[in-house]
């Protein structure tokens, strides 16, 4: 029989979300927001922003991005339609370009 192992999550991983996490920097700069005003203003858990930015250090990758997690922190920063894709661009560019190639002419 064979063995397969089952799919805990239908979406993709990001290999590295350092290019993300590098915008959201730039973005909490701006604002001069700390890891604890990034997860107030976007309505997540302090220790989900700390292991978001835990894999930027090289400490380790035991954060999943999900594309729900990109919309609340575009919410929390509020930066818009451009800056949403701008996130999505950086966590996900796989779909960005898949939505690019089928946009109609």
């Amino acid at each position: 029989m064979d063995h397969r192992t089952p799919m805990q999550n239908p979406t993709p991983r990001i290999a590295d979300n350092i290019r993300f996490i590098r915008v959201v920097k730039r973005y909490m700069s701006e604002r001069n927001w700390t890891q604890k005003d990034l997860a107030v203003a976007c309505d997540l858990s302090e220790s989900m922003v700390s292991r978001m930015f835990k894999n930027d250090n090289g400490h380790g990758d035991s954060f999943d991005l999900q594309p729900y997690m990109v919309m609340k922190i575009a919410c929390g920063l509020a930066i818009g339609w451009d800056g949403y894709r701008e996130l999505m661009e950086a966590a996900f560019p796989e779909f960005m370009e898949t939505l690019d190639a089928h946009q109609p002419a």
